[in-house]
């Protein structure tokens, strides 16, 4: 390692990639936003009124995506509304995976035999023990009517979980065999409420660790939830615990603090995740507009924390755009799409990651916060948000991953919504984010990967530029090299870049959504499904242009995860505390670094408004430390360093200023 001095005085670094990117507004395109209408966000789910639209006939085998292995295909396009499922399990060389299935053309929208899609492989995913062109009518592997299903490998079973209209269900079998049991409701998902009679639980999310499982589900249709704690919501998340498997649970029906109507106006269908490493345990929810939260556990499921990740919104939050519906009350803030992921790596971090959705706010004078109107700008933010509660414990979420700037041919990106109407056509799957349905996974040196879906520039399904846009699967790292910092690379489009494909799956009319992966990387794999078809968007959503009713295939492959895959870092999410714009402010009054890129020599040039001691590190992009300059008294006024990086190999690397109140960090380029 060579060490570098000062001259004169001792600098700080410039404005950061990582300090940039604490600001969500910062990847606003305001430009795409003059004169654009927001639409109203319809809160209400589809509701099955029991109405076959008939006459009900086989589906025909869909055509596979460009890559990949087809395991099934389903009618029902809609594989949850916003958080990311599980349901791909690994035991050994056992891959097992499940989906929401429908076998039937013309059941729209009743779907009176939707039921659970299952198939699995003992050799790794190299080959499947089911045909693909097989659909198990009428309700695949369960007895009843059923939908959402969730797959566990616990006490040496298939465990599925899956709602019913009456309750939860629990299907489950010994690996290996070929009988499920029969499915059971879980007694505590019938809820007796003394205002609303009987509702049921639905949308269930679960995870289990050793023979521990942990669910969550919504109390569909309670006013106040189970007597535990009164959430004052009308469609409260709860959290349930079982010891053995799900066969009994030990904790039902439990409101976990703060999830309730002092951080949600109205919960959302399945706007919630969940996440479990040992007795590690990761529950977030949010709701449209309304704040974000998540709650820690690390006695496994016995007491839980909650940490306000995103609102109460105040001016600071807003981003100014016209037109205005309700003068200059009202405003625009970022907010979680609901597309919500955790997962907790080996040390029991939890990484949380989220869709973004631009929405409008009007102001409560009487609290002085900003909260939703119910309207927002649709595919206008195109950013992957970001946080964990380690190196990231004491900020917001932080802006980890943008859309793709390669673009097909016709229109761009932003001209596909126009915002003209609740009809609008490219809302395409109910105000999720056009950048979305993020999925994670972890290793055991502590490295974060994640699949997402994205919208793809200039693509279309009808040719105009108001059509509906199709999304790729994408997928990125994050990783940390230390000192709270937090490296996020360039993402790579999974078809494109990873397998070859020209212009990616998008350019050849396929759209891949509803993306979910394995949460624990075994033998550097990453095993993973999607769902495949050639129409974007869904036949299920009420009053949103729905698409026609057509098969889509349950697709699935594997990632194999090299040292060399990524080797680019796209931003740097630095560690700073909540408000770390203002104390920077607060010492720095101007800063420049030249020249960038430099052949070795870098001169970085500050002003302060107030003395401070800093001092500098440089690292290449795997976070080894490669120049140091030490801590040095810095006085107000004009400061400067010397950083002498001719010895390092061309590439990028990265300077952090350590002061005694902030850390800024900026990339700098050797050539």
């Amino acid at each position: 390692m060579k060490n570098s001095y000062l001259c004169g005085l001792l600098l700080v670094a410039g404005i950061p990639t990582g300090a940039l990117a604490q600001s969500l507004k910062s990847v606003v395109d305001r430009a795409a936003l003059r004169g654009v209408q927001p639409i109203h966000h319809q809160v209400s789910r589809l509701v099955d009124t029991g109405q076959q639209a008939g006459p009900l006939l086989p589906a025909a085998v869909p055509t596979a995506a460009a890559w990949g292995k087809m395991v099934g295909f389903t009618t029902y396009d809609l594989q949850t509304n916003r958080g990311s499922a599980n349901r791909v399990a690994l035991t050994g060389s056992r891959v097992s995976m499940v989906w929401t299935q429908s076998c039937q053309i013309g059941s729209a929208p009743a779907y009176p035999n939707r039921g659970v899609g299952y198939n699995e492989s003992v050799d790794g995913g190299s080959t499947f023990l089911d045909s693909a062109s097989h659909c198990a009518a009428p309700s695949g592997i369960a007895s009843v009517r059923t939908g959402w299903p969730e797959l566990l490998h616990v006490n040496g079973q298939d465990v599925v979980l899956a709602h019913t209209g009456s309750g939860i269900v629990r299907i489950a079998r010994t690996l290996g065999t070929t009988s499920w049991n029969t499915s059971s409701v879980l007694p505590f998902t019938i809820i007796q409420s003394p205002t609303r009679g009987t509702t049921f639980g639905t949308w269930p999310r679960a995870v289990a660790s050793g023979t521990t499982v942990h669910l969550l589900y919504t109390d569909n249709g309670s006013t106040t939830g189970p007597t535990q704690q009164p959430s004052g919501l009308t469609l409260p998340t709860l959290y349930a615990r079982s010891p053995d498997g799900g066969l009994t649970w030990n904790r039902t029906g439990i409101t976990l603090p703060q999830f309730d109507s002092t951080n949600f106006r109205n919960a959302n269908a399945d706007a919630y995740a969940i996440g479990v490493n040992g007795n590690a345990v990761a529950v977030t929810a949010g709701a449209f507009g309304s704040n974000t939260v998540i709650a820690k556990s690390t006695d496994g499921g016995d007491t839980f924390t909650t940490t306000r990740l995103m609102g109460p919104f105040t001016a600071a939050d807003t981003v100014q755009v016209s037109p205005f519906r309700s003068g200059s009350d009202t405003a625009t803030v970022v907010v979680s799409d609901g597309s919500m992921n955790v997962v907790v790596d080996h040390t029991g971090t939890a990484h949380w990651f989220s869709g973004a959705q631009l929405v409008q706010v009007i102001l409560n004078h009487q609290t002085g916060y900003f909260e939703p109107n119910g309207e927002y700008y649709p595919d206008k933010y195109p950013g992957l948000l970001y946080w964990n509660d380690r190196e990231l414990v004491n900020s917001k979420p932080l802006i980890a991953a943008v859309t793709d700037s390669f673009v097909h041919a016709g229109a761009s990106f932003s001209t596909l919504a126009t915002g003209t109407s609740v009809g609008q056509s490219s809302d395409t799957y109910g105000a999720v984010g056009a950048i979305s349905m993020p999925t994670a996974t972890v290793n055991t040196n502590g490295d974060v990967y994640c699949v997402y879906a994205s919208g793809m520039r200039g693509t279309s399904n009808d040719g105009t530029p108001t059509g509906q846009y199709y999304r790729d699967l994408y997928l990125f790292k994050i990783s940390f090299p230390g000192n709270g910092t937090v490296l996020a690379y360039v993402p790579k489009n999974i078809s494109r870049d990873l397998r070859g494909i020209a212009g990616g799956a998008s350019s050849r009319s396929e759209e891949s959504v509803f993306p979910s992966v394995a949460h624990e990387i075994v033998d550097n794999t990453i095993h993973y499904q999607w769902m495949s078809d050639f129409e974007p968007g869904t036949a299920l959503l009420p009053g949103q242009n729905p698409d026609p009713e057509v098969e889509s295939a349950i697709m699935y492959d594997t990632i194999g995860v090299t040292n060399t895959m990524f080797t680019q870092v796209a931003r740097i999410l630095t560690g700073q505390p909540l408000g770390v714009a203002t104390q920077a402010a607060a010492y720095v009054s101007s800063v420049s670094a030249v020249p960038n890129p430099t052949t070795g020599r870098l001169l970085v040039h500050l002003t302060l408004h107030q003395a401070t001691r800093a001092s500098i590190v440089v690292r290449d992009v795997l976070g080894r430390e490669m120049v140091r300059l030490p801590a040095t008294n810095l006085t107000k006024g004009a400061n400067t360093a010397q950083l002498d990086l001719s010895h390092l190999p061309s590439g990028i690397y990265f300077y952090s200023v350590q002061a005694d109140r902030f850390t800024l960090t900026e990339r700098v380029v050797k050539n």
